[in-house]
């Protein structure tokens, strides 16, 4: 964000997959030119339940610089 560009541009997507019952992965997803997101992605935070790995992410929101998204499945 700056005078001349008001709008911070979107850097990364941040995805919650859950690989056990026990066991929810954080992904983030560059995002490349022209805002398409980068296919691979790479795992950022690991919880026990679905709602620590939410939480992590509010977390992100609040301290990033720039807008932080959720991509659902």
């Amino acid at each position: 964000m700056s005078t001349f560009n008001p709008i911070t541009p979107v850097q990364f997507a941040l995805k919650i997959r859950e690989m056990a019952s026990d066991s929810w992965w954080v992904y983030r997803h560059e995002m490349g030119p022209q805002g398409f997101i980068n296919p691979i992605p790479r795992i950022v935070f690991y919880a026990q339940n679905e709602e620590a790995a939410q939480a992590w992410i509010e977390q992100q929101r609040r301290t990033q610089e720039g807008c932080v998204i959720l991509v659902n499945n």
